[in-house]
């Protein structure tokens, strides 16, 4: 049994040009249980570039808390980089930051992270291609655990590649998902691979 829910209040530049604000709040519940908080500040500026495309650079704060297991609760802080290019459709996004634990016992520490986004959206015939495809790199600072590899600073290399494909239904937006994600990391405990596939309705108002 899993349910998610999020808000999302978003302050948008006029003509690819001024400040951007967002902010966002998150929940996942699993058998009844908040298992996960999240509140997320976004701060930046717009700029419209000679090429057609926009320019974002910003600021990102996130507090993070997981209500079953605080102690991986944690603050991330960090640098955001976002070009737009309307024409083709094309979106890059640079994010490097740091999240620091909210109690110093955390294994591993704070945690290094960057990471890369690229997505395209391309119309096929009466519907809409979108493909995304995401890199990202995540350290600790120190040794995570005595019983993994003899106190080895734990490093994570995630790669998600998403493909959706849109159709128009009037007020209504159907849709097919497809999410690949792999991770890979020096402690084998943390190897994971995930295949989702997801069908659902946007509507705009």
């Amino acid at each position: 049994s899993l349910s998610q829910w999020s808000a999302l209040l978003e302050r948008s530049s006029t003509n690819g040009q001024g400040p951007y604000a967002m902010v966002q709040h998150q929940a996942l519940q699993r058998a009844g249980t908040i298992a996960l908080r999240q509140t997320q500040l976004g701060l930046g500026y717009d700029l419209a570039t000679r090429t057609g495309c926009s320019q974002r650079l910003g600021l990102d704060l996130q507090h993070t808390s997981y209500p079953t297991t605080p102690l991986q609760n944690g603050r991330y802080t960090g640098l955001l980089g976002h070009t737009h290019c309307p024409a083709s459709d094309l979106q890059v996004q640079l994010r490097l930051g740091e999240d620091q634990p909210f109690d110093a016992t955390r294994p591993g520490g704070a945690q290094h992270q960057a990471s890369l986004r690229i997505s395209k959206t391309t119309p096929v015939s009466a519907a809409k291609l979108a493909l995304e495809w995401e890199a990202t790199r995540q350290q600790d600072q120190t040794g995570y655990s005595t019983l993994l590899d003899n106190q080895a600073i734990r490093a994570l290399w995630r790669t998600v590649y998403r493909a959706e494909v849109r159709w128009q239904a009037g007020a209504l937006n159907p849709y097919l998902g497809f999410e690949w994600l792999d991770q890979h990391s020096n402690l084998p405990l943390f190897e994971l691979k995930s295949r989702v596939i997801t069908l659902g309705l946007r509507a705009s108002w």
